[in-house]
C-alpha cells in the first residue's frame, strides 16, 4: 500500500479523525497511519469522499462500484459497515444514511445537507444552557422549555432538541454548530439557581460570522418562570423579525409550580425519561411522583408521569407496568388537559394511549391538536405520523414522519423506531431494518426495536440471522416489548414474520389487533 510519505497529497478529504488520501488510495488515521480496508469497500469510500458533503445514491454506488455485476444491496450495506468500522462512526454521524435516497459523507468543517429543508423561514437551534456544577438538569431543562415555547411560533423552523442537545458536549463553535445543525440563529446562555430565584443569561447568536444579535439577563421566582420563558421566546422571535400570536405565547409549562424544586424535579423526570434504562425510568419516576406530591396540581409533573408510564407498559423497561393500568395513564392525561388545556405534550401521549384502545380517530385528532398547539414541535409530527399509521394512511404517515425528521435531524432513538415501523409498512425493508440497528445503537434496551428488527429480517429473506436475534433477545431478562397492534393488516403481517422466526404465544408478550 502507498505510504503517506511518498509526496504530498494534492487531494484529500478530511474527517473527523482521519483523512481520506485520493491521491494515494489510502486511508490515515489522525497520526498518519495507514488504515486496512477492503479494496471493495475503500472503493464505496473513495466515492463518498470524492462527494463529500452531497448525498449519493444506492443505486449511483452500486453501478459505480460493482460496475455489470449483478449484486444484492446486502454487498452495499456490508461496505457502508466497514467503512463506519474502519473511521470509528458508531453514532453514524460521520457517514450518515438518508432514508430512501442514498448515503452522505460529512467531512471535517463542513456540513451535510439535509433533504428536504424549509426554505424561506429561518431555522434556529437552542442549546443547553450551561450549569455551574454537576449535573445540570437547570440548565437543560430551561434550554427545553425554551424550545417548547417557541415550537408553538408558525413562523420559525426550529431544530428539534433531541438534535442541538446530542452537540453539547463536542465543544465545536457557533459556525460549526450552524453547519452540523443546518441552523442559521443559535440560542445559549448559563441558568442558575439563587435559593429561590432562577437566574439566566441569553443570547441569540447568529452562525454565519458567530456575532451576537441579542442578549440579555432574567431572573425569577418560581411563580415567575412561566413569564419568563415566554418573555425570552417573544424577545428572540422578534429579533427575527418574526410575529407571534396572542394564542402561541402561551408560557408551555403552563400555571407555575408551586416551587423550584417542584420544577427542577420536573425537569429531571423529562430528562430521564428517554434514556429507555429501568433504572432511568425508575428515577424518572420517583422524581415525577415527588414533584406531584409537592405540587398536585402541576400540570407538566402529570403530564410527564402518565408518558413515562405509557412507555415502560409497551417496552417493559421495568416491568412494573402493564396495560391493564391503561386506563390510569389516560386518566392521568385527562387531567393535566383539565388543568392545562394547551399542553402538547399531554395530547401526544393521549394520542398514543388511544391507539391501544383501538379508538384510532380520537388519536389522530388528539395528535392534530398537538401539532396545532405546536406547528413547530418536530415530536407533534411524529405522534400524527404514528397515529396515521395506525388508521392504515401508511403513505401520509411517511410524509408526516420525515418532516418531523427534517425538524431534529439527529434524530433520537423513538424516532428511528417510529421511522423503521413506517418504513416497513411501506414496503422499504432494508430502511426499516437500518433504523432498527440505528435505533438500538442508541437506546440498546429498546425491545419493539429488536422484535421489528426480526421482522424486517424476515422480510429480506435473512431467516437464519433473524431466528438468531429472536433467540438472543428472548433470552434477556425481564418483560418482553408490546408489538405496536396496528393497523391489523399489518400488525398480523408482523406477527406472522415473528413465528417465521420462532416466535412463541407462550413467550412474546403481543396485544392482538382489535
Amino acid at each position: 500500500m502507498p505510504s503517506h510519505w511518498s509526496g504530498v497529497s494534492k487531494r484529500e478529504v478530511r474527517l473527523p479523525r482521519h483523512v481520506v488520501d485520493l491521491d494515494a488510495d489510502e486511508l490515515r488515521n489522525a497520526a498518519g497511519q495507514h488504515v486496512d480496508i477492503r479494496p471493495r469497500s475503500f472503493a464505496v469510500l473513495r466515492l463518498l469522499a470524492e462527494n463529500a458533503g452531497h448525498l449519493v445514491s444506492k443505486d449511483h454506488i452500486i453501478s459505480a462500484i460493482w460496475n455489470d455485476i449483478v449484486v444484492t444491496e446486502d454487498s452495499l450495506t456490508q461496505g457502508i459497515a466497514d467503512i463506519r468500522k474502519a473511521i470509528g462512526d458508531d453514532d453514524r454521524r460521520i457517514l450518515r444514511t438518508i432514508p430512501r435516497k442514498g448515503y452522505l459523507l460529512v467531512p471535517a468543517q463542513r456540513h451535510a445537507e439535509l433533504p428536504g429543508r424549509m426554505p424561506g423561514l429561518p431555522a434556529l437551534a437552542v442549546m443547553p444552557f450551561l450549569g455551574v456544577s454537576g449535573e445540570n438538569v437547570l440548565g437543560f431543562g430551561v434550554a427545553s422549555e425554551i424550545v417548547n415555547e417557541l415550537a408553538r411560533n408558525k413562523h420559525l423552523r426550529l431544530i428539534a432538541r433531541d438534535s442541538s442537545f446530542a452537540l453539547a458536549n463536542e465543544n465545536l463553535m457557533a459556525q460549526e454548530l450552524g453547519e452540523r445543525l443546518g441552523a442559521r440563529y443559535l440560542v445559549e446562555g448559563t441558568a442558575q439557581r439563587f435559593q429561590d430565584s432562577l437566574v439566566a443569561d441569553v443570547q441569540l447568536v447568529d452562525t454565519r460570522d458567530g456575532s451576537i444579535v441579542w442578549g440579555d439577563r432574567f431572573s425569577a421566582a418560581a411563580e415567575d418562570i412561566p413569564q419568563v420563558q415566554r418573555m425570552i421566546a417573544g424577545t428572540i422571535a422578534g429579533s427575527l423579525h418574526s410575529s407571534m400570536r396572542e394564542t402561541e405565547k402561551h408560557a408551555i409549562l403552563g400555571a407555575a409550580p408551586r416551587d423550584l424544586d417542584v420544577y427542577e424535579l420536573t425537569l429531571r423526570g423529562i430528562a430521564r425519561k428517554h434514556q429507555f434504562s429501568p433504572e432511568a425510568t425508575r428515577d424518572g419516576r420517583a422524581d415525577l411522583e415527588e414533584a406531584i406530591r409537592r405540587d398536585p396540581n402541576y400540570a407538566p409533573a402529570i403530564a410527564e408521569l402518565a408518558r413515562l408510564n405509557l412507555i415502560d407498559m409497551a417496552l417493559q423497561l421495568t416491568g412494573e407496568r402493564q396495560f391493564s393500568e391503561l386506563g390510569d395513564v389516560i386518566g392521568q392525561l385527562g387531567r393535566a388537559i383539565e388543568l392545562d388545556p394547551s399542553l402538547p405534550s399531554a395530547y401526544q401521549a393521549l394520542s398514543q394511549s388511544l391507539i391501544f384502545t383501538g379508538d384510532i380517530q380520537q388519536a389522530i385528532s388528539m395528535a392534530q391538536r398537538a401539532v396545532e398547539l405546536g406547528p413547530s414541535d418536530a415530536d407533534g409530527l411524529l405522534f400524527l405520523a404514528v397515529a396515521l399509521f395506525a388508521s392504515g394512511e401508511i403513505v401520509g404517515a411517511l410524509a408526516t414522519v420525515e418532516r418531523a425528521i427534517e425538524l431534529n435531524p439527529l434524530r433520537p432513538a423513538y424516532y428511528c423506531f417510529f421511522h423503521a415501523l413506517i418504513l416497513w409498512g411501506n414496503e422499504r425493508l432494508q430502511e426499516a431494518l437500518e433504523e432498527t440497528e440505528e435505533c438500538l445503537l442508541k437506546a440498546p434496551n429498546f425491545g419493539a426495536a429488536e422484535l421489528y428488527r426480526v421482522i424486517a429480517l424476515v422480510g429480506l429473506g435473512r431467516l437464519d440471522e433473524a431466528k438468531a436475534r429472536l433467540a438472543q433477545y428472548m433470552a434477556k431478562p425481564g418483560g418482553k416489548a408490546l408489538v405496536f397492534p396496528r393497523p391489523p393488516e399489518l400488525a398480523s403481517r408482523g406477527l406472522a414474520c415473528l413465528k417465521t422466526a420462532g416466535w412463541r404465544p407462550s413467550v412474546v408478550a403481543h396485544r392482538e389487533a382489535v
